[in-house]
């Protein structure tokens, strides 16, 4: 039986084969960090107005030295009343635009399996991102709500008024070291002191 080989000198390949299918892999890879750590820890409830208020209370200074140590029949003395603190913060806004053609939604992109619901789950987690640095960096501004003066909330820090280390005013335990040194090295000494305090 004979063979015969067919030969050419026009070369049938991949940029002119029109009906290769594309290697384009079924998932859709997430490349910026979306983890909200403190927003996910902290407690939440629900505000009834734009200006949301809270009461705080502290404990009286720890005894030393025996301070609460009594004998039987010991007179009282007068009672120390713990101060309440009312604090007050404001509710932001917070929002993402969507909008995706009812044609996008027909054909059958790679990844998703409807490229709204895609869409709502990513800004979902812009916004739970963008709350997280919010609660760090904002700076609270008018209650007013207007387009000129935009509701935005304090951050957390503006509530930390003990153990602030950020300071000059306020050193790291028996190591006397402030965070507005130049510089220093930051030791398993100097981290324990910061908890202890």
């Amino acid at each position: 039986m004979a063979t015969s080989l067919i030969g050419s000198t026009a070369l049938y390949g991949t940029i002119a084969g029109a009906n290769n299918r594309e290697d384009l892999v079924d998932v859709i890879t997430l490349t910026d960090p979306f983890e909200t750590p403190f927003f996910s820890m902290v407690q939440k409830g629900t505000a009834t107005f734009t200006q949301h208020e809270w009461q705080t209370e502290g404990l009286q200074a720890t005894a030393t030295g025996g301070g609460t140590h009594y004998a039987e029949g010991a007179t009282f003395s007068a009672a120390l009343i713990n101060d309440r603190t009312r604090l007050q913060n404001l509710c932001e806004i917070f929002r993402k635009d969507i909008q995706v053609s009812n044609t996008q939604r027909a054909v059958r992109p790679a990844g998703v399996s409807d490229e709204y619901l895609h869409q709502v789950q990513v800004a979902i987690k812009e916004i739970g991102r963008d709350v997280e640095v919010t609660l760090f960096q904002s700076i609270k501004e008018s209650a007013t709500g207007t387009t000129g003066a935009i509701r935005t909330m304090k951050n957390f820090k503006t509530f930390v008024t003990t153990n602030d280390f950020t300071t000059s005013s306020t050193a790291i335990g028996a190591t006397g070291i402030d965070f507005s040194s130049t510089s220093f090295a930051v030791g398993e000494n100097m981290f324990n002191d910061c908890l202890e305090q």
